[in-house]
């Protein structure tokens, strides 16, 4: 749990950044329709956080894969490691 919370320590000005492009079109689109506005507006910021989680989750899992496999390396340097 700590490893993920230092994931997210490290991402979040994308995350950020995300959320301001988010923003970005939540004003336009609130320009074009106010009721299109009033129905999208909670899809499009729920979409970009599952968004995120999930960029976050297989970031995680390939961090952890090459943890191990430095570590199976450490526990035995051989030529064919």
């Amino acid at each position: 749990m700590k490893q993920l919370w230092h994931m997210i320590e490290r991402y979040y000005p994308w995350l950020l950044l995300l959320l301001g492009v988010d923003c970005f079109c939540a004003v336009i689109l609130w320009i074009s329709d106010i009721q299109v506005f009033q129905t999208l507006i909670g899809l499009v910021v729920l979409t970009s956080i599952l968004l995120f989680s999930a960029i976050l989750f297989v970031l995680n899992k390939r961090e952890n894969t090459h943890m191990e496999l430095f570590r199976d390396f450490l526990s035995d340097p051989t030529i064919c490691n």
